[in-house]
């Protein structure tokens, strides 16, 4: 049964939700949509950018605690459920631009496209590969695409061309998360913290070593060893895995080493991390290419979205570095037994576009393309 503020977040959501679609298309220029506050860094820096140049700004989330909603009087915001209400939205969605980090647009009922919004934007919200990691025909019905280097526009044009499908529009973007880091990294407080590591495995279905059991082994280990450790779950096995998290919490309740770490939007977290151990996810990219360290990977098997991803021949960005930033961790060697990794900084710099300029390159071309109407 719903609180009370829940059912009046509800009914507000309704009333802003039918007052946003009445407003007629050409006095709303730009509209972001977010799942949830963990992705408000891949909006936050374009925002930024875009309000600089006057542009008039919508911002919906299905998530109330998202910052996005209350960031700037200069944002007309408001939340939605993931239900009705953003079926209601997709299914009516009247704007100029459409930006969100949402997949799978017009694959689903509950996520339809509408034919009176001019540009749909889909932005990458991860440097991983687009044909591993997602599904098979993920990005089949965005406009354009905000890539974070050449090797997902090569992967987005070989699937095109596989399936006889309609180039997109492809922007060279890069990726404003990792802008985001790289700005925090120089400001990060190295108060007397004890070193501690980050183990934070990804999110790969019944192979999550969350969901099959091992995450609880890997923890042991690590605090075997004496390292204090901040276990950080993947946003989606907070969702779908409560059970298996919570056995976990309370077997280490008592260990003074142990922290569970659930907060989806503090990423600052792996600025002052010593190491980092992981699977598959997204976020070793951003630790080797922000910190500088290597990647404790444990060796688990690839994730794999899309079934027909070997089709394309094309190995995963994730894959082609993964020796390049960091070592395979067989839980029993010293973690700090590893010697640093050369050259990551190059291999930042030769695969993603844009870095430290990505937001304003965004805004710039948003710009360009409102003048085009």
């Amino acid at each position: 049964m719903m609180s009370l503020k829940n059912i009046k977040l509800y009914i507000g959501g309704w009333i802003k939700l039918f007052k946003y679609l009445s407003i007629e298309k050409d006095n709303k220029q730009i509209t972001f949509y977010s799942e949830g506050r963990q992705y408000w860094v891949c909006y936050k820096g374009i925002i930024d950018q875009l309000l600089r140049l006057n542009h008039k700004i919508y911002f919906i989330s299905s998530d109330v605690d998202d910052p996005g909603l209350y960031y700037s009087k200069d944002i007309t915001s408001f939340s939605i459920d993931e239900h009705y209400q953003r079926l209601m939205l997709f299914r009516n969605l009247n704007t100029q631009i459409l930006i969100t980090t949402t997949p799978d647009l017009g694959n689903f009922p509950d996520f339809p496209k509408s034919n009176n919004t001019d540009y749909y934007i889909y932005c990458l919200h991860s440097m991983v590969s687009t044909h591993y990691a997602y599904n098979e025909r993920a990005f089949d019905n965005f406009d354009i695409l905000f890539c974070c280097g050449d090797y997902q526009i090569k992967e987005i044009r070989k699937t095109e061309s596989l399936y006889n499908l309609k180039p997109k529009i492809i922007f060279k973007h890069g990726y404003s998360k990792l802008d985001y880091l790289l700005n925090r990294i120089n400001e990060r407080s190295k108060a007397n913290e004890e070193p501690y590591v980050l183990f934070a495995p990804g999110w790969n279905g019944s192979h999550s070593l969350v969901e099959n059991g091992n995450a609880e082994k890997y923890i042991g280990k690590i605090i075997n060893q004496g390292h204090k450790i901040y276990f950080k779950p993947h946003p989606e096995s907070l969702k779908r895995s409560i059970k298996e998290i919570n056995d976990i919490i309370n077997k280490y309740t008592n260990e003074e080493k142990f922290i569970f770490f659930d907060d989806t939007l503090t990423i600052d977290i792996i600025l002052n991390a010593k190491y980092l151990i992981t699977d598959w996810s997204g976020i070793s990219i951003e630790y080797a290419f922000v910190t500088g360290n290597y990647v404790l990977y444990i060796d688990s098997p690839q994730k794999t979205v899309n079934k027909n991803a070997h089709k394309l021949g094309i190995e995963a960005f994730e894959s082609s570095i993964r020796n390049k930033i960091g070592y395979i961790w067989d839980k029993e060697q010293k973690i700090s037994d590893f010697e640093n990794k050369k050259d990551i900084e190059k291999i930042m710099r030769n695969n993603i576009f844009n870095i430290n300029n990505s937001d304003k390159s965004a805004a710039d071309y948003i710009s360009k393309l409102l003048l085009k109407r």
